[in-house]
């Protein structure tokens, strides 16, 4: 091996060298980057489980409300729509009676705003 190219070997070798550091410090940098931001997140998972365990007995209450509201909407929809039901011939009977003409719209009527 002659000096010149034992020169060139260690030329290449540093040059080498010199890349695989690179190549490592950014792989070490991106590494420490993803560790920061799961420790971020895990502060931030942490807090909003808190937040959950301590609107769990607010979210049980509402739940039972609700249920309860449905349940009570439930009843008086079907009392209403018996009601109609029963309600509706008579009520058809009694306007055809009264006043056979149909019904005026809004539209129909005539502008006195002018």
């Amino acid at each position: 091996m002659t000096p010149k190219s034992y020169l060139d070997l260690i030329h290449l070798y540093t040059s080498l060298l010199s890349s695989k550091r690179q190549e490592m410090a950014l792989a070490r940098d991106r590494l420490l980057n993803g560790l920061s931001k799961l420790q971020e997140t895990n502060v931030v998972v942490d807090k909003m489980q808190r937040e959950l365990n301590e609107l769990q007995p607010v979210l049980a209450a509402k739940t039972a409300d609700t249920q309860t509201l449905l349940v009570q909407v439930r009843q008086s929809g079907w009392r209403y729509a018996h009601e109609y039901v029963l309600l509706t011939p008579a009520i058809h009977t009694v306007t055809t009676r009264v006043d056979p003409r149909p019904y005026i719209t809004l539209s129909q009527l005539p502008c006195s705003h002018a």
